[in-house]
């Protein structure tokens, strides 16, 4: 979704077009998108997403893509997935459904998608930080609430400066710059249109509440590699105060569901003073922390939506920086929200 937005962002100042709205990329969300097109468009993004094999060919089938860029392979949707090759194979059907003069955008830093199957005819164009990449990016830099980098096409140079935190944006942000390079827009263009774009709510979302805590809300979904992706984000924080993760379940993950959690808290804890767990498998999560290091006094789970921010309430400081994710079953929002209204009321009572 981060990605596609970018692109559309980009395509923006070459003309009217039309782009997935949220994440409507299912088989009812790409038709829906499909029925809005006109003929002043001259561009289309189309996202599409999937839990099933064969679920990307029929999407492809019915939106008939020129360009087909997938941005990641992890361990997301495992329960109808033996193993991440599995995903990759589901995720790889867009390639394989390209038209003979279509074009693969491959992520080169993702081992998995290098090895995938494409058409007979379609063009291969690599994007990432590999030197191999046509698209790739160099100096990179982290900075409190954005990340910089030099984009590089062929051999000319241009800096960006992406408007949101995560390191892994760089790689959405060059996914979103090769597809606008097949489509003829230009560097500075290209470059343009990436700092134009705003982030997506819910999504590496950063809110500033009094007393100087920032929230990054990243609640609208999660898997092992987006969880850990928004850990590294917020380790990158500059902070006075400390980092604070709320993390709920990560759902589909199928029989590897304990294991994975279990690692994701392993991460937590070489990233985070505190943690705070919701769901099912909180205690695997927890369990995974306090053996790699962090202190049992440090860690909270919490059995709802209330309990977890009256904990969380009670330990949060001026100066923290606090990370929510979980699952969109999950409803992290909430806490956001509750979150929001509590340092909002105690601002003006002066507390």
């Amino acid at each position: 979704t981060t990605c596609k937005e970018m692109l559309a962002a980009i395509l923006e100042h070459n003309g009217p077009g039309l782009k997935s709205a949220g994440n409507f990329n299912n088989m009812i969300g790409v038709p829906l998108t499909l029925f809005g097109l006109k003929v002043e468009h001259r561009w289309a993004v189309v996202e599409m997403g999937m839990s099933a094999r064969g679920e990307i060919a029929r999407l492809a089938e019915i939106a008939t893509p020129d360009i087909g860029l997938i941005t990641n392979v992890g361990a997301g949707h495992l329960e109808n997935f033996e193993e991440i090759s599995g995903v990759a194979r589901a995720k790889g059907e867009l390639f394989i459904s390209l038209p003979t003069d279509g074009v693969a955008l491959i992520n080169a830093d993702d081992p998995e998608i290098c090895q995938l199957p494409v058409a007979n005819g379609v063009r291969k164009v690599l994007f990432g930080t590999s030197r191999d990449a046509a698209i790739r990016a160099d100096k990179i830099v982290v900075q409190n609430g954005s990340v910089g980098f030099e984009l590089i096409i062929d051999s000319a140079r241009q800096r960006v400066v992406l408007p949101l935190p995560g390191r892994h944006n760089v790689s959405n942000a060059l996914g979103a710059a090769a597809a606008a390079m097949v489509l003829g827009v230009g560097l500075k263009e290209i470059a343009a249109g990436l700092e134009a774009f705003k982030p997506c709510p819910g999504r590496m979302e950063l809110l500033e509440l009094p007393g100087d805590i920032v929230v990054l809300e990243d609640s609208y979904n999660a898997n092992p590699l987006s969880v850990h992706a928004a850990l590294d984000t917020l380790h990158d924080l500059g902070s006075p105060g400390r980092r604070i993760a709320v993390l709920a379940d990560m759902l589909e993950l199928g029989p590897t569901a304990p294991e994975l959690h279990y690692q994701i808290g392993t991460i937590a804890a070489e990233r985070t003073d505190w943690l705070f767990a919701y769901g099912t498998l909180a205690e695997e999560i927890v369990r995974g922390a306090t053996e790699a290091g962090l202190s049992t006094d440090k860690v909270f789970v919490a059995n709802s939506h209330d309990e977890l921010t009256a904990q969380l309430l009670e330990v949060l400081k001026a100066g923290d920086r606090v990370l929510i994710k979980g699952s969109r079953g999950m409803r992290m929002e909430k806490i956001t929200a509750a979150l929001r209204i509590s340092k909002q009321k105690a601002a003006v009572n002066g507390d």
